[in-house]
C-alpha cells in the first residue's frame, strides 16, 4: 500500500486508461478474471493446448498476455501464483448476485477448478459447472428480518427537510468519509416519499439507511440540547431496532457496509466506543467478503460498483484505524492486503488529494498503534525507533498538507482542518508516552522541587508533542471563530481533550516547555462552544481537564522553586482573561539550551524539514538519562 501511495502523484499525470468492454455474466470466470497456471514446457502437452492458449490469449490484457506467452517452467522464479490474480475474480451465482472469489477459499478454489475443467477443449460437458453457494442448504431464520408497520414510518422529516439533511451530512463528512451514494440515495428518496410504508417494505435496508442519514442530519443542526434528548437519536434507535441479522445483511453487502459505517460513526459520536468498534469490525468483514479491498475492474462488476466500492473501502479503512485507536486495541486491516486504488478518473484534484492525504494519515495512525504501542511496552530503543519512523512519515506529509491548505481558497477549509488535526494527532500519539513517563517520574519523586534534567532525545520528542498540542488548539480556536467546529462528530472534541491533557502534563514536568500564553483559556472556549451546541460529552471532557489542572496546580505550590515560573503556564479560566488568538500574538518558547528549539515559534509550528531534522537527530543508543 505504501508503494501505491508514493506512486499516486505519478499516476495522476498519466492519461486515463480505457476500460475494457463489459463482458457477459457467462464470461466472468474467463481468464480475464481468473489467472490460470502457465502451460508446462512438455512439448506434447504444449502442442495439445496451443489452440486453447491462442483463444485465451485474445481475451487477456496486454500485460497478462505477455506473461502468459512466456510459459516459464514451474520452478522458474517468475511463475506467478495462479490463485492470486492481478485483478480480483468474481462470479455470478444462480440468483444473479456477484460473488467474490477469495484467493485462499476452498469454495473459490473449487469454482475455478471446475470452470477450468469444463472449459478444457477435451471436456465432454457442455453445461455450466454446478453452483452451490453459502446459506442455500440450511436456511437460518434469526427472527429479525425487517418488517414494517405504519408506526415505523411515523415522525420522519418531510421531503424538503430530508433533502436538506442529506446535503448537511454530505458537507460534514465528504470527501473523507462516504456514508451513502448520493445519486442512488437521492433517486430512492424521491420515490420513497410517494409511498413511504410500501417503499420501506420493498426496500428494508434502504429505509434503515435513510433513518441513519436523517439521524445524522438532525444531529448536525446546531442547537442547544433538547428537553427530550439528542436530536435524531429516536431515528437512530429505530434504525437499530429494525436492523436485521448479519445473515440478512450479506444479501446486499454494499449497502449493508454503508449502514454499518453509519452506525459505527454515530455510536462513536455519542461515546459508545465499544459498540462502535464492533460495528466497524462487521463493516470490515462485509467489505472484504465482497472484494472492496481489491482493485475491482469495471469489466467484472461495472463502473458504478467500482466507484462506490472504493469510496466505501477507504471509509471503512479510516474508521477502523480511528476507532481502534480510540479503543487502544490492535488494528484489523493489514496495509499489504489492500490493492484498491485511492482515486478515480472523475475525481477532482481537491477530492483526490484530500482523500490521499487522509489515507496516509490513517496509515501512520496504524503504524503508531502497531509499533509505539506494541506489546513490548517499554520506552527502549525499539520505541524510540518507532517514534522516529512515525515522525519521518509525518515530515513527509507536512509539505503536502501545506500545499493542500493553500489550494483551499477562503478563510477556513473544514476539510483542510480535519487533515491538519489528524496530522497533529499522529504526532501526539507517537510522542506522549515519553511525556507521560516524565510526569510519572515527577509525581513519584520525593522532592518535587528537585531539578529534572532532560536528555536531548527526550526533549525533542516532548517538544514536538507540545508543538502539535499547541497547533491543535490554534486550529480548533480558528474553527470556533468561524462557527465550523464539529459539534457532533467526535474528532474535534477528541483533539481538544488530548491537546489539553498534553499541555497540562508538560507544564507540570517543566514550566519552560510551554509557550507563555493563556492556552488553557483558549481550549476551554472550544469546549464551551461545543457544549452550547448541545453536546453533553464536551462538558464532561471540560470537567476532567479542569480537574487535572487543579490537581497539578496544587502540586506546583508544593515546589517553591518552580511555582512562580509555572503559574503563567497553568491558568484557570476564573483567574485569567483570554489574551491570545491564532491570528495574533507571538507564542515564543523560552530557550531550553538547544539551538534547535530557539527558532521555534508556536504560531507556525514545526515545519516538515524541522520534524525530519528532529527525527534524524534522535539518539537511539543513549537512553540512560530519559
Amino acid at each position: 500500500m505504501r508503494i501505491r501511495l508514493n506512486e499516486y502523484e505519478r499516476q495522476q499525470q498519466q492519461p486515463p486508461t480505457v476500460q475494457p468492454q463489459v463482458q457477459p455474466a457467462d464470461d466472468l470466470l474467463s481468464p480475464t478474471h481468473v489467472a490460470l497456471s502457465p502451460a508446462s514446457n512438455d512439448n506434447d502437452i504444449h502442442s495439445d493446448t496451443m489452440q486453447g492458449e491462442d483463444s485465451l490469449s485474445n481475451h487477456m490484457e496486454p500485460v497478462e498476455r505477455a506473461r502468459y506467452s512466456e510459459t516459464p517452467a514451474l520452478d522458474h522464479p517468475g511463475v506467478p501464483n495462479p490463485l492470486v490474480p492481478v485483478q480480483p475474480a468474481y462470479i455470478h451465482d444462480n440468483a444473479g448476485s456477484l460473488r467474490y472469489l477469495g484467493h485462499s477459499s476452498t469454495w473459490s478454489f473449487s469454482r475455478q477448478v471446475l470452470h477450468m475443467a469444463h472449459q478444457s477443449p477435451h471436456s465432454s460437458h457442455s453445461f455450466e459447472p454446478s453452483m452451490h453457494v453459502e446459506g442455500e442448504v440450511y436456511r437460518v431464520d434469526a427472527g429479525n428480518s425487517p418488517t414494517f408497520s405504519s408506526a415505523d414510518t411515523a415522525g420522519i422529516p418531510s421531503a424538503d427537510i430530508a433533502l436538506y439533511h442529506l446535503q448537511n451530512v454530505k458537507f460534514r463528512t465528504r470527501p473523507l468519509y462516504h456514508l451513502f451514494d448520493e445519486a442512488d440515495f437521492t433517486f430512492n428518496l424521491h420515490h420513497f416519499y410517494e409511498s413511504p410504508l410500501a417503499f420501506a417494505q420493498a426496500r428494508p435496508l434502504w429505509y434503515i439507511h435513510y433513518l441513519l442519514i436523517m439521524a445524522f442530519g438532525k444531529a448536525f443542526i446546531a442547537q442547544p440540547q433538547a428537553a427530550n434528548g439528542l436530536a435524531g437519536l429516536t431515528l437512530f434507535e429505530r434504525a437499530l431496532r429494525l436492523l436485521p441479522d448479519v445473515t440478512y445483511l450479506v444479501r446486499d453487502r454494499v449497502e449493508s457496509t454503508e449502514i454499518l459505517c453509519c452506525i459505527a460513526l454515530y455510536l462513536e459520536s455519542i461515546d459508545h466506543r465499544s459498540a462502535a468498534h464492533v460495528y466497524i469490525g462487521q463493516a470490515v468483514r462485509l467489505a472484504q467478503s465482497h472484494g472492496l479491498h481489491t482493485n475491482m475492474q469495471a469489466s467484472a462488476v461495472g463502473n458504478h460498483l467500482v466507484h462506490r466500492g472504493r469510496r466505501i473501502w477507504w471509509t471503512v479503512y479510516a474508521l477502523d484505524r480511528k476507532l481502534s485507536c480510540s479503543m487502544g486495541i490492535p488494528i484489523s486491516i493489514r496495509d499489504e492486503d489492500i490493492t484498491t486504488p485511492l482515486s478515480l478518473a472523475d475525481d477532482t484534484d481537491f477530492i483526490a488529494n484530500g482523500l490521499a492525504i487522509h489515507v496516509r494519515i490513517c496509515q501512520l495512525l496504524g503504524n503508531v498503534i502497531s509499533t509505539v504501542y506494541s506489546n513490548d511496552g517499554k520506552l527502549n530503543q525499539t520505541c524510540i525507533t518507532s517514534a522516529q519512523t512515525v515522525l519521518r512519515g509525518v515530515a513527509g506529509l507536512a509539505n503536502e498538507l501545506a500545499v493542500f491548505s493553500r489550494r483551499c481558497f477562503g478563510d477556513v477549509s473544514r476539510v483542510a482542518a480535519r487533515l491538519d488535526l489528524g496530522y497533529h494527532q499522529c504526532i501526539i500519539l507517537a510522542s506522549r508516552p515519553f511525556l507521560y513517563y516524565l510526569l510519572k517520574q515527577r509525581l513519584e519523586s520525593s522532592s518535587l522541587s528537585r531539578p529534572f534534567p532532560l536528555s536531548s532525545t527526550t526533549k525533542g520528542l516532548v517538544q514536538v508533542c507540545i508543538d502539535s498540542a499547541v497547533q491543535t488548539i490554534a486550529i480548533l480556536s480558528r474553527l470556533r471563530e468561524h462557527d465550523l467546529l464539529d459539534t457532533f462528530l467526535p474528532f474535534d472534541l477528541e483533539s481538544a481533550f488530548s491537546a489539553a491533557f498534553v499541555l497540562l502534563m508538560a507544564s507540570s514536568v517543566h514550566p519552560k516547555l510551554l509557550p507563555q500564553h493563556n492556552w488553557l483559556n483558549t481550549v476551554m472556549e472550544v469546549f464551551d462552544s461545543i457544549v452550547l451546541k448541545g453536546n453533553m460529552l464536551a462538558s464532561l471532557r471540560k470537567a476532567e481537564v479542569e480537574e487535572l489542572a487543579q490537581i497539578l496546580r496544587a502540586l506546583d505550590r508544593g515546589r517553591p522553586s518552580l511555582a512562580d515560573k509555572s503559574a503563567s503556564s497553568i491558568v484557570m479560566p476564573a483567574d485569567a482573561q483570554l489574551s491570545w488568538t491564532p491570528a495574533s500574538g507571538n507564542m515564543s518558547l523560552p530557550s531550553l539550551g538547544d539551538p534547535f528549539f530557539d527558532e521555534w515559534n508556536a504560531d507556525d509550528g514545526f515545519s516538515g524539514a524541522q520534524i525530519m531534522d528532529l527525527a534524524n537527530a534522535l539518539d537511539i543508543g543513549v537512553l540512560d538519562n530519559i
